[in-house]
């Protein structure tokens, strides 16, 4: 893959490759540190929130996204 830009890109290597890292690898977070997100159960509770729960509205994506997931915050 060709890295050369004209623009300071970087950093943007250097968060994706933390991003595989510390979510991809180690299931954690890149802005909690100890913690465990990519777990099944949360990813089951997510799916169940998310696609079980579908907004077909007319509404932005995260805005949708936000009131889907709302429920699912106590868990």
């Amino acid at each position: 893959m060709a890295r050369y830009s004209e623009f300071k890109v970087q950093p943007i290597y250097d968060l994706a490759a933390r991003w595989m890292q510390q979510c991809l690898q180690l299931d954690g977070s890149l802005i909690r540190d100890n913690v465990s997100l990519w777990t099944p159960a949360n990813l089951d509770t997510l799916h169940k929130v998310f696609v079980g729960a579908l907004d077909d509205g007319n509404r932005s994506f995260t805005e949708e996204l936000a009131d889907q997931i709302k429920p699912s915050r106590g868990l």
